[in-house]
């Protein structure tokens, strides 16, 4: 079976069977009057994947569906196309095989997969651990699926024992599934999640997490496959961390493999090995009788402690730097293709005994650096930040602390990473949240110009009419805000929305006068029946996360009213500007924001 791109899939029980995921997919459809869907396998944050059968040549298939919205992006049509694109050009029998793309008559977006029916190794492994050959027979058919992938470019980054089927329940016939967070070599181009983390954090590589320079490529499959290996070996995963900053020091170091039978240790540690240098270059490097494309070559360096063992199942000497290249030559004369191996060996050690055996004392050690260095550091890293509002404090066991928000989880991975790597600090704890673009700029020009301070008294309030703060589609919003305490003056409510658009919930041209008392209450979005000529606020897709924000001025913030809806950029923008020349006439604006979540029908 496919898979789906997001960590909230799940499989489908039987009460799911009939609710179809959009554009009304149930049993019986046919699509591109070619597949009829059998049966809904999975969903999650992004579609769903059916079973469906080819009507006119019988033959199975996995038909991954996007959901409606991302159907309609122009972005995500483009980018889901072309690495469907590449990801056909990927033939292995280790490998789901990719089909296609379709966009079809009604709008509907989706890939068309091979059809693998058996169980994941996830399930396999809830029946208990696989023996050491077992493992090695996984480890072999992952490698010739993985290179395969690598030759054409695209590292799978969601490498995990769900996204390994095995059909009919037989290990020799694994195959990888879901490459739909797969990223292709090119570091110019994105994937559909586009360039932060993407993965199951319990097998991420380190480099997924920023670390190592943040540069994700086949040696980052390889370190996940490692996981994978090791769980199977031990029938659980190795525990790398539920927090952010667990996950982070879980992979400065080689995980403790004292579970893993001996036999397979030292394979799989070489696979986990924090830095990427240090990694296989290939997987073939762990298993070299594999067959693997004509075109990849691999020119890694076995780790110190494998230049003379054999390895198990192997049947060679790894220490050996052999490349088995198979060029094919257009023979001048015939039109023909000859083929010939070429055989690299290893170089002849010559022993020089004319070399001076005597060494130079040891450089004396660096200085600790001082706490002024550390600060200075600290401060540095923070401002290269974008979109954030971070505060770093160093405590007196050189531990830092760090609070505020960023713009995205992988610059709040890159902080601690950074953090963490100054020299003389012993620990990083975190307390940042991830508020992405408008969100970030907007509490930026908040907390910079308009007493958002925390605790500061006589902030407006904001009261919706759901207090969990989660709405689903179709409902009602409904916001009190009740003016400052501390003056007369002016209120104002907006609704920004993740798309980066403002929306002036008051004053508004249906309710102009936004002048109020001290403490008074106001109420928008209940309709004619709150409020004559009031506005009708229901909950529409696209769904996530919104802010809401109440400004209490003395002064007018702007001469006139703004249009109802404008882009936060320009909004923002000019906020800053009103904010700006409201400094120096005594008691300026204070405000407040929260944040809704909204969500599709339960």
């Amino acid at each position: 079976m496919g898979g789906i791109d997001d960590d909230d899939t799940r499989l489908v029980t039987a009460e799911d069977k009939e609710q179809p995921v959009g554009f009304d997919v149930t049993e019986g459809t046919v699509l591109s009057h070619t597949y009829r869907v059998e049966k809904l396998l999975a969903r999650g944050g992004m579609g769903a994947v059916y079973r469906a059968r080819h009507v006119k040549l019988g033959t199975e298939h996995a038909i991954k569906i996007m959901l409606p919205e991302l159907a309609q992006d122009d972005r995500v049509i483009d980018l889901f196309t072309r690495e469907a694109a590449v990801l056909r050009n990927v033939r292995s029998e280790a490998v789901v095989g990719y089909d296609g793309v379709v966009c079809d008559e009604v709008g509907r977006l989706y890939l068309i997969m091979e059809f693998a029916d058996g169980p994941s190794l996830k399930a396999r492994l809830q029946e208990g651990p696989l023996t050491p050959d077992e493992v090695l027979i996984l480890r072999d058919r992952l490698a010739m699926g993985l290179a395969a992938a690598h030759e054409k470019g695209v590292i799978h980054r969601d490498m995990s024992p769900d996204n390994v089927i095995l059909p009919g329940g037989r290990l020799e016939d694994a195959k990888i599934i879901d490459f739909g967070i797969a990223k292709l070599a090119d570091p110019e181009v994105q994937t559909v999640l586009g360039s932060d983390f993407a993965g199951k954090y319990s097998y991420a590589s380190p480099e997924q997490l920023g670390m190592y320079g943040g540069h994700v490529d086949g040696r980052s499959d390889i370190y996940s496959t490692g996981l994978v290996l090791a769980a199977a070996a031990i029938g659980e995963p190795l525990p790398m961390g539920r927090s952010h900053i667990d996950v982070l020091e879980a992979r400065r170091e080689v995980p403790d493999l004292s579970a893993v039978p001996e036999s397979l240790r030292d394979d799989i540690a070489w696979m986990l090995q924090p830095n990427p240098d240090d990694r296989p270059a290939s997987m073939m490097d762990l298993a070299p009788h594999v067959a693997m494309p004509t075109t990849v070559r691999s020119t890694a360096h076995a780790p110190p402690h494998h230049r003379t063992e054999t390895r198990p199942g192997g049947g060679g000497k790894t220490g050996l730097v052999v490349g088995l290249v198979l060029v094919l030559v257009l023979a001048v004369a015939g039109g023909g293709y000859f083929a010939y191996q070429e055989f690299v060996q290893e170089p002849e050690i010559v022993d020089d005994d004319t070399t001076d055996d005597t060494l130079p004392p040891p450089p004396p050690p660096p200085p600790e650096p001082s706490r002024a260095d550390i600060e200075r550091q600290i401060g540095e890293i923070i401002g290269r930040l974008e979109c954030s509002g971070v505060t770093a404090t160093l405590n007196a066991g050189f531990d830092i602390v760090v609070i505020g928000f960023v713009s995205s989880e992988a610059d709040l991975s890159t902080l601690v990473t950074q953090l963490s790597a100054i020299e003389g600090v012993r620990g990083v704890s975190e307390a940042v949240s991830v508020r992405p673009f408008p969100f970030c700029a907007a509490i930026n020009v908040l907390e910079t110009q308009a007493g958002l301070a925390p605790g500061l008294p006589g902030r407006p309030a904001i009261r919706p009419n759901k207090p969990s703060l989660l709405y689903y589609k179709g409902d009602q919003l409904l916001v009190r805000s009740t003016a400052t305490t501390l003056f007369d003056g002016y209120l104002y409510i907006d609704f920004i929305d993740k798309q980066g658009s403002v929306f002036h919930l008051f004053p508004t041209d249906r309710r102009p006068n936004n002048r109020v008392v001290r403490g008074q209450e106001v109420i928008v979005g209940g309709g004619p029946d709150n409020h004559p000529g009031d506005l009708n606020l229901v909950i529409d897709p696209p769904f996530g996360t919104d802010m809401i924000v109440a400004i209490s001025s003395p002064t007018p913030l702007f001469p006139g009213l703004r249009p109802f809806e404008e882009p936060a950029s320009t909004y923002l923008q000019s906020l800053s500007e009103a904010l700006n020349g409201t400094a120096g006439l005594g008691q300026g604006p204070v405000a407040s924001y929260i944040f809704i979540t909204s969500r599709e029908l339960p």
